[in-house]
């Protein structure tokens, strides 16, 4: 069921008019030598890429990921990474190869005149302005239908895959089983926009397009591997769907305080019905986030911009992100939050408090203390939705545990079962989305290579925090664990780079508090799977 994927033009079919951009002298290898032109009224990067090949190259100046410009991205070889949130680009064919985003960069056909060594860019920007595109993509032809690979999950993991395997040329039946109300969403903007409707990562449309049958509100409840069906519930009843292969990519659920909870005003945050009613309660409310979690500190930096009478942060740990960012990247967290009206109690939950309607009216603390509020969002980490899969699929054959695979993503239990995301016990939406696109190719056989370096970010009162580390398991921690943190100068309050270093000064992670390219720099010297010595950085 694999076809031969169509030439892919990320430039129109038939350039429109050439511009004459700049002298070749402008220009040189990788990072240093890349330059911003316009082409039109569009951004164009120019420049040579940092292998021995020194291809030139001209491809689009704004990241398909939110629109961010690319000009201050770090090139490793044929690489090109976005200095905002790590997403990779090819820059000869445009492609993406490391999330997050779903689109590729356009490429433009690009020379040296020999007559006065001006580099000429030739294309047609696209007439959207998005500056975005997509690969081909395959539809299902009836001659294979023999062939039905099933997808379970409706996040970043299951939306990548189910692109890319049409993309990379299947032609089969393709489902794709979502629990969620509306198609795959960016998750990620659920504590930090909670009253926004849910950013979609592909519509309806776009999966009918392309023979993609995507069955929301859709609860798979087993899978059967010596008969290779799935069980689920849908709107309509239930349902036992065949399959060739699976993937699962189902994600996580938010792990659940073992105390009696109120009737109203204790909440989880998973979907965007959930971000919507923290929000509605939050308005006038004093607010308590449990737990020092990216969601509870996310979720905490918007409810006291938006409407909180008070936000209270309940954790046991006096800094957060102590574990993984070290202690100045997570005193200035702190710091930040408490310098927006955010108060921090360190202490525990006993119990909780009700009103006479069966409202949340306070936390009783361990410590005899009370703290009242009419709105408690509880983040303090997730489990893997794994509770539908036999338990020899999963680690240690417990139930509850993540689902194991090997490096190409498929278990070493089942070869017709695939994994990828939050279900593999990783929690990073970059990890996530970029294995779900290189699952689809191990399901077509085809070699895949897991990235060396992690990257990932998060966003509160405008300032980014952006995380990389050397993690083999692509779980987000340093594959080999830290010993110092080295917090390198010059450091302002909110501006600075900490790098997490192991034995022998080797540089293991980093944090970036902040702007500034150190974070997209440590990455791509990670990624090349060498040491990397903590003189050659501060």
């Amino acid at each position: 069921a694999i076809a031969t994927a169509p030439a892919r033009m990320y430039s129109t079919d038939k350039p429109a008019f050439s511009v004459e951009v700049c002298k070749e002298s402008e220009i040189g290898d990788g990072s240093p030598g890349m330059k911003q032109v316009k082409f039109g009224e569009f951004p164009v990067l120019v420049g040579r890429t940092a292998d021995a090949d020194r291809r030139l190259f001209a491809i689009g100046g704004k990241c398909p990921h939110f629109g961010l410009p690319l000009a201050g991205g770090q090139i490793a070889g044929q690489r090109l990474r976005c200095p905002f949130h790590g997403a990779c680009f090819n820059l000869v064919s445009g492609d993406i190869e490391e999330s997050p985003g779903m689109d590729c960069l356009p490429t433009f056909k690009v020379s040296v005149r020999a007559s006065d060594q001006m580099v000429l860019v030739e294309g047609t920007p696209p007439a959207d302005g998005k500056f975005v595109v997509q690969r081909p993509l395959a539809g299902y032809q009836p001659e294979f239908a023999s062939e039905h690979f099933v997808i379970v999950g409706g996040g970043p993991a299951a939306a990548a895959a189910a692109d890319s395997l049409r993309q990379e040329g299947y032609r089969g039946k393709l489902t794709v089983l979502s629990a969620d109300s509306v198609p795959p969403f960016d998750r990620t903007k659920l504590s930090k926009a909670m009253a926004a409707e849910p950013a979609l990562l592909r519509t309806a449309e776009h999966y009918a397009q392309h023979d993609i049958e995507l069955m929301l509100e859709s609860r798979v409840e087993s899978v059967d591997p010596a008969q290779r069906t799935v069980e689920f519930q849908s709107k309509n009843g239930r349902v036992v769907l065949p399959y060739t292969k699976l993937l699962v990519c189902s994600g996580s659920s938010a792990r659940q305080m073992a105390v009696d909870t109120p009737q109203r005003g204790v909440f989880y945050l998973r979907s965007p019905d959930d971000s919507k009613r923290i929000h509605a309660a939050g308005q006038g409310a004093d607010a308590v986030l449990i737990g020092s979690s990216f969601i509870a500190l996310e979720s905490a930096a918007y409810l006291v911009a938006n409407g909180a009478k008070s936000v209270t942060v309940l954790a046991r740990d006096p800094v957060p992100f102590k574990a993984l960012f070290g202690e100045e990247a997570g005193k200035a967290a702190r710091r930040l939050h408490e310098s927006k009206g955010v108060k921090f109690v360190i202490g525990e939950l006993q119990s909780f408090a009700s009103d006479a309607q069966g409202g949340l009216s306070g936390l009783k603390l361990k410590s005899g203390d009370t703290l009242p509020a009419q709105l408690c969002v509880v983040g303090i980490g997730s489990t893997p939705n794994t509770a539908f899969l036999p338990a020899g699929l999963l680690a240690g054959g417990k139930p509850g545990s993540p689902l194991v695979v090997g490096p190409d993503l498929r278990s070493p239990s089942d070869s017709n079962v695939f994994g990828a995301g939050d279900v593999l016990g990783y929690g990073h939406w970059q990890t996530a989305q970029t294995q779900g696109r290189l699952a689809a190719r191990s399901m077509l056989g085809k070699p895949v290579r897991q990235p060396l370096a992690t990257f990932f970010w998060t966003l509160m009162f405008g300032t980014g925090f952006r995380y990389t580390a050397l993690a083999a398991g692509g779980d987000g921690r340093p594959s080999s664990p830290w010993k110092r943190a080295v917090v390198a100068e010059p450091k302002e309050e909110f501006k600075f780079m900490t790098y997490l270093v192991g034995e022998a000064d080797q540089v293991v992670a980093g944090v970036a508090v902040g702007a500034g390219p150190a974070p997209v720099v440590l990455a791509n010297l990670l990624e090349k799977g060498q040491p990397v010595d903590l003189k050659s950085l501060v």
